[in-house]
């Protein structure tokens, strides 16, 4: 198996995800929409991808996981060639905080366009999130309409943004009239 794209996309009634089920997957390239629109799923097993080093696309991952509550710490730990995160939680209205080095040894990235759009219940993002992150691009409608949000004193690496120009469209956009 190299791809779970759409794997359990639309499994509405998904509860929870077994601890080990991708373990002996180890050459999966791609997980996006994997967990797509699973309105039930509501926790995700720490180790969920431990053995994908190889997975470069996150896109939509967990997309509308609405019962969605929390994600693990290093979830995304040896997921080193990782370059897309795009929609991967959008709209988990549930999800209250982001875990602190989350993305940190996923250094690939070059999008996390809508990555927690609509997260209406996050209130919190840790400091220098996106610190480790010099080849992003797009960061468009990343945190939009995440009206509960409290900001960090630094989330991005600032060299990156100088040197890089990644589009910031409504980055933190809260309501269609506003961009900040």
């Amino acid at each position: 198996i190299t791809d779970l794209t759409a794997c359990f996309c639309n499994c509405t009634s998904l509860t929870s995800i077994p601890t080990g089920l991708f373990d002996n997957c180890i050459n999966i390239t791609s997980s996006a929409q994997c967990f797509y629109n699973c309105t039930s799923l509501t926790s995700i097993p720490n180790n969920l991808f431990n053995n994908h080093t190889n997975i470069t696309n996150f896109s939509n991952c967990f997309f509308n996981c609405t019962l969605l509550t929390s994600i693990p710490t290093g979830l995304f730990d040896n997921c080193t060639k990782v370059t897309d995160f795009s929609y991967c939680f959008y709209k988990c209205t549930l999800l209250t905080s982001i875990p602190a080095g989350l993305f940190d040894n996923c250094i690939s990235i070059t999008s996390f366009r809508s990555c927690f759009y609509t997260c209406s219940s996050l209130t919190s993002i840790p400091n220098n999130l996106f610190n480790n992150h010099i080849n992003v691009t797009d960061f468009r409608n990343c945190f939009s309409y995440c009206r509960k949000l409290t900001l960090p004193t630094a989330i991005f690496n600032l060299t990156a943004l100088q040197t890089k120009k990644p589009n910031m469209t409504e980055c933190f956009a809260i309501d269609s009239t506003t961009n900040s």
